[in-house]
């Protein structure tokens, strides 16, 4: 990545205020809000950490999990243990669980993650130069949604959450079974 692609997204990120959002609690809700009028899911076509490519665009019929995070912000660190343990009881049921880093170089990521155990080892996907993250409207890390089988983004959620409360657990086999 050169200078000017760096500049631009750390300017990107002070400008839309990125923060890092503390982790929401979780009373008898789940902190995940309808998204209004269920619009369509912005592309999301992006390499993985592993070099292979996800494209948001050929997974209609699955329900999909997408998390905006870094390696820098404390609730993302304690969300994606919860996801990883989401997607490991989910993923035969019709469910992809997403991870996408914002801004960071590979090798950063990959060191961070070796500090998991166990592992990780759903999809982490990078967005280099913050593209997805202008296009989906991130504001704050984490920043998760929830993707219907017909693509169309149906809940989302500001700061970090345990993936494995019932509540959420409840919406998304609701999704999965429609």
């Amino acid at each position: 990545m050169n200078a000017i692609r760096i500049a631009t997204l750390a300017l990107v990120l002070l400008l839309a205020g990125l923060t890092c959002l503390p982790a929401a609690t979780q009373g008898p809700g789940d902190g995940f809000s309808v998204t209004y009028k269920s619009p369509a899911a912005p592309q999301l076509r992006l390499k993985s950490l592993d070099g292979g490519e996800y494209d948001l665009s050929t997974v209609k019929g699955r329900v999909v999990v997408v998390s905006f995070w870094a390696t820098w912000c404390p609730p993302c660190i304690e969300e994606l243990p919860t996801m990883q343990k989401l997607w490991e009881e989910t993923r035969d049921q019709g469910l992809d669980v997403l991870a996408v880093n914002v801004g960071e170089p590979a090798d950063r990521i990959r060191q961070f993650l070796h500090e998991f155990e166990p592992e990780l080892t759903f999809p982490i996907l990078r967005d280099p130069d913050g593209e997805a993250f202008q296009a989906w409207g991130v504001r704050g890390l984490p920043k998760t949604y929830v993707v219907n089988k017909r693509g169309q983004v149906i809940y989302e959620a500001e700061g970090g959450r345990n993936m494995n409360s019932e509540h959420i657990r409840e919406r998304l086999r609701a999704l999965i079974n429609e």
